[in-house]
């Protein structure tokens, strides 16, 4: 299973998670004729609506010949309240707060069979895991001071590598919360258009080792020069910007992403010994 992450951002914190949402069995109609796997519907739509190819059409061969079936297996909020009401209830692990943080504890912790509960006196994914910027990035902040040759130099490349690892992971594992967002860096002059697009360049190249690695469907695009024309177009407020460097990352439903984390520990026997979490909000 994919480790899960904690960074407070809520960037990688379930990227673990994103296999487990739904649980596998095989169902079989009474002629013992195995059913249909997986409905995937109209797949030109759903490329078109994501934006980029997901590799569905592989997914639908592969579900036409699979006894496998995706079900979700939840328990009802009372049903989580009468567990955590029960005497005899012993828990292992108890988690106050619901956000990114008690999310990625939770999994970790469910995941390795102990008995865990968390409770939260508002909303799940209710505050600051709700509010983050959505970026799934590899930390292109980092890239840059790794060739400052400081002190931590090392480190902070291992950072960016582990940061585009799972950045590539989630967009490939569910493309349906999680989509590419192409961001622009204003230049000035065409020193720092050089300067940026040598960097940005760089950046791409570490994620692309990583897609190569990784054996993963999609990849983002190569970064690409934007005109001065087309920026007076898309940012005609923006004074001083004569050039541009426009550039991929991740973007990511933060709150569902969270959820369905938090639906995955809920689940009992999901991987071997697991204990299926209780869930607790006022």
């Amino acid at each position: 299973m994919k480790k899960a992450l904690l960074l407070a951002a809520c960037s990688l914190t379930a990227g673990a998670a994103l296999h487990n949402q739904l649980r596998l069995h095989t169902e079989q109609d009474p002629n013992n004729q195995p059913k249909q796997a997986i409905d995937l519907g109209n797949l030109k739509e759903l490329e078109a609506k994501y934006g980029y190819d997901i590799g569905l059409s592989r997914l639908k061969e592969y579900s036409a010949t699979s006894q496998r079936k995706l079900t979700p297996v939840f328990k009802t909020r009372a049903e989580h309240l009468a567990a955590l009401k029960d005497p005899s209830k012993v828990f292992d692990v108890l988690i106050i707060g619901g956000g990114c943080n008690g999310a990625g504890i939770l999994i970790e912790a469910t995941t390795r069979g102990l008995c865990c509960a968390l409770v939260d006196r508002g909303d799940f994914a209710s505050e600051t895991s709700s509010r983050s910027t959505k970026l799934i990035h590899g930390g292109v902040r980092y890239l840059q001071e790794v060739f400052r040759f400081e002190r931590g130099t090392v480190e902070k490349l291992k950072l960016v590598f582990e940061g585009l690892d799972e950045r590539n992971f989630m967009l490939n594992t569910a493309p349906y919360m999680n989509n590419k967002v192409d961001l622009v860096i204003p230049c000035s002059n065409v020193f720092r258009l050089v300067y940026y697009y040598i960097g940005a360049s760089i950046y791409h190249f570490l994620s692309y080792v990583n897609w190569k690695r990784s054996n993963y469907l999609y990849k983002l695009p190569r970064p690409s020069f934007v005109s001065k024309n087309s920026m007076k177009q898309l940012f005609p407020i923006m004074k001083g910007s004569n050039y541009g460097v426009k550039f991929a990352e991740g973007q990511m439903n933060d709150a569902r992403l969270l959820i369905q984390t938090l639906l995955t520990s809920a689940q009992d026997n999901y991987v071997r010994s697991m204990k299926g979490c209780l869930l607790y909000t006022s």
